[in-house]
């Protein structure tokens, strides 16, 4: 796999990894129309329509187990890929690797669940499979949509400091949507990442001992500095909006503009 340079931003390539897991059976819903679609505002312009929907599950506590075995694969993408608005990302060979081996071990889980289910008449299946596909990001549409996510992702994270959040929702971005952004880019941009994530967890303290001092969460998120996650993101800004017109852009002009410079950081 090689890696793939636009502007002053190197990106990976490697696999997209789709999960096509699944549970079926054992659950069937109907819907009855209780009130056709009536008309609705000052003009009639609306519409509001009611159902009834009726659900019957044959073994509630066997479905839930069914449907943890198969929802489990995204954990494991989670764990080991940058989740990216293509979709889960790995690397290299080895998290590749390592994601095969866990869906390996959910898979024949997968299996006792089933013959579990069967055992007790439920209908409920578990299926759990991830197809790996090899990519390249040496296309602006992909580098893209790969700098769209990382800069969404650390703006998200700078705005639940600004406000104070250092609770569930912190703890959950850091190591669900950020930890692996790194592993998209390599040299300074991949380093630019790091630095964020470790001034956020630094943030972190800092806002919640100000917050045990007395000061609301605004307050105290509003008085953070933030200087590297601010840094970062404004290496990634949106490529779209960074792209020149269309009728006046040269193939010389579209690497230059890509990615904004790392001068301006």
């Amino acid at each position: 796999m090689s890696d793939i340079k636009h502007g002053a931003v190197e990106f990976r390539s490697g696999w997209l990894v789709l999960p096509v897991s699944s549970s079926t059976g054992g659950v069937q819903s109907t819907r009855r129309t209780i009130q056709h679609p009536t008309p609705i505002g000052p003009c009639g312009e609306g519409e509001e329509s009611a159902w009834q929907v009726t659900k019957k599950i044959d073994n509630v506590a066997m479905v839930k187990k069914v449907d943890k075995t198969a929802k489990a694969v995204n954990h494991v993408l989670r764990k080991y890929c940058a989740d990216t608005s293509l979709g889960y990302v790995a690397n290299d060979a080895e998290t590749l690797a390592k994601v095969k081996e866990e869906i390996a071990v959910l898979q024949k889980r997968a299996e006792e669940v089933n013959q579990e289910a069967a055992s007790v008449g439920c209908a409920r299946r578990a299926y759990v499979a991830i197809v790996p596909i090899e990519i390249t990001l040496a296309t602006e549409d992909a580098a893209r949509e790969v700098a769209r996510t990382i800069q969404g992702e650390l703006d998200t994270l700078h705005a639940l400091l600004r406000a104070g959040e250092v609770g569930g929702k912190l703890s959950n971005h850091l190591r669900l949507k950020i930890n692996n952004l790194p592993n998209l880019t390599v040299g300074i941009c991949a380093e630019a990442i790091m630095f964020a994530i470790d001034e956020a967890k630094v943030a972190r303290k800092e806002i919640r001992a100000k917050i045990k001092a007395g000061q609301t969460p605004e307050s105290a998120g509003a008085q953070q500095e933030l200087p590297m996650i601010e840094a970062a993101a404004a290496m990634f800004m949106p490529l779209a909006s960074q792209m020149p017109d269309e009728k006046e852009a040269t193939t010389e002009d579209a690497d230059e503009v890509l990615v904004p410079s790392l001068a301006a950081i």
